[in-house]
């Protein structure tokens, strides 16, 4: 079962994330059913070992494809499989907001710390510890649908863009 249970901060984080990950009726791509415990119901599951060590950088690297802002253009994630030993692994993709069913995931910024690191087409992107729990259990999970999430497809550097989207 990949439901843990603990007082700490990361437990709670993580708890709330498969809350989360269970209201928005994301299913996992194997066909599993997601119960309200936040556990499989797979016979055949396997434990898996989720990534704790928080990476502090500076910066970030992931290079935004601009987006056409004379359009309903947005750019939606896709979180790649899982892979032993692997950070947790995303694409990201400009496309038109009519054009596929997307979650859209946005939430209450949090202090600056503990930021943990992702990879987005390759490259580090730094994100919320909350953020980093809700990919790590919709990665355990096996969620395929794409998600917009504001703190990774909107690039928040670009002033013009975010108020474009927003």
């Amino acid at each position: 079962m990949y439901r843990r249970s603990g007082s700490n901060l990361q437990d709670r984080r993580y708890d709330s994330a498969l809350r989360l990950l269970h209201s928005l009726s994301l299913k996992p791509s194997d066909g599993s059913k997601l119960n309200k415990e936040g556990s499989l119901s797979s016979e055949s599951e396997e434990e898996a070992e989720i990534q704790n060590k928080p990476v502090y950088l500076e910066e970030h690297f992931i290079r935004y494809e601009p987006l056409d802002l004379d359009t309903d253009a947005i750019r939606l994630l896709r979180i790649l499989p899982d892979e032993a030993g692997k950070p947790i692994r995303c694409t990201l993709r400009n496309t038109m907001i009519t054009a596929e069913r997307y979650t859209c995931l946005s939430y209450a910024w949090q202090p600056d710390y503990p930021r943990r690191t992702i990879e987005v087409d390759g490259a580090p992107l730094i994100v919320s510890d909350n953020l980093f729990q809700f990919l790590t259990v919709a990665r355990k999970f096996k969620i395929v649908q794409p998600l917009w999430i504001d703190a990774v497809c909107l690039n928040q550097a670009d002033t013009r863009e975010k108020n474009h989207q927003v």
